[in-house]
């Protein structure tokens, strides 16, 4: 690793926006702070080529993605009790390798610059946790107009918001916060649940939906601020020591 930090080289694991993607910046600091706009710059330039996402990485692994977020939103449908049945029918035209592929891709060109609340060489669809990944799926469709699916998915959109906010690091009390108490560690798969949350939230908060926006406001947006104060998050400082890419986009995780 610090071969590869010597020469400018970083090792990004396959299946991550930046895998193909050969950096050299002039100094670590610079290439960390200018790595998101290029990342961002290619992906304009291979979707105004092809009309869309097409990630070079993506391989049969894709499928058992798309099938864990049917299930976890079956599963969901089931645990709130719901008469009618998950429409398994839809899913499966909805939940496609295509539609997660070319999701992402307008979620990280037309969504992320404004809510810039991961960072995009931190994503990776091997890797990232469901609830992650099902969030950037579902406000990407919100892009991906007037496609049938994209249309469609919108009917997930309030199973998509109560499995992510299911979560036990939602649940109010789960953890004591008492003053004087050593602040907790946040762990890589806790920054994702939080970044799931955030990303929903702001989806589901701009819905033309008074119920749903109502639910936001009232229940939704306390839960959030409750698990990022647990954390301390709000007091969370940069460390310019730190010396890996991992730990970089860690930090720049928990910042946004």
């Amino acid at each position: 690793m610090e071969d590869s930090f010597a020469t400018g080289e970083l090792q990004q694991p396959e299946g991550s926006l930046a895998a193909h993607l050969r950096w050299e910046p002039e100094n670590l600091t610079a290439g960390f702070h200018q790595s998101e706009q290029w990342s961002l710059d290619i992906l304009d330039f291979w979707l105004d080529a092809g009309g869309q996402y097409k990630h070079p990485t993506c391989g049969d692994g894709m499928d058992l993605r798309v099938g864990e977020m049917v299930s976890e939103l079956a599963k969901t449908h089931q645990a709130m009790s719901k008469q009618e049945g998950f429409d398994w029918k839809l899913a499966a035209n909805v939940f496609t390798v295509d539609n997660l592929q070319t999701f992402v891709g307008q979620y990280f060109r037309y969504v992320h610059p404004y809510n810039p609340v991961m960072h995009p060489s931190s994503f990776n669809y091997g890797t990232t946790q469901t609830h992650l990944l099902l969030a950037i799926f579902m406000f990407g469709s919100a892009f991906s107009a007037p496609d049938d699916s994209a249309i469609a998915a919108t009917s997930f959109f309030d199973l998509a918001e109560e499995y992510i906010f299911s979560h036990a690091i939602f649940t109010l009390g789960i953890r004591e916060n008492a003053q004087g108490d050593q602040q907790k560690v946040i762990s890589r798969v806790e920054i994702d649940i939080l970044q799931a949350a955030q990303i929903i939230h702001t989806l589901q908060g701009a819905r033309n939906h008074c119920e749903t926006r109502r639910r936001i406001r009232v229940f939704r947006h306390p839960q959030l601020v409750a698990a990022v104060r647990q954390y301390g998050l709000l007091r969370f400082k940069r460390d310019r020591r730190i010396c890996s890419s991992d730990e970089y986009f860690r930090e720049e995780c928990i910042l946004r």
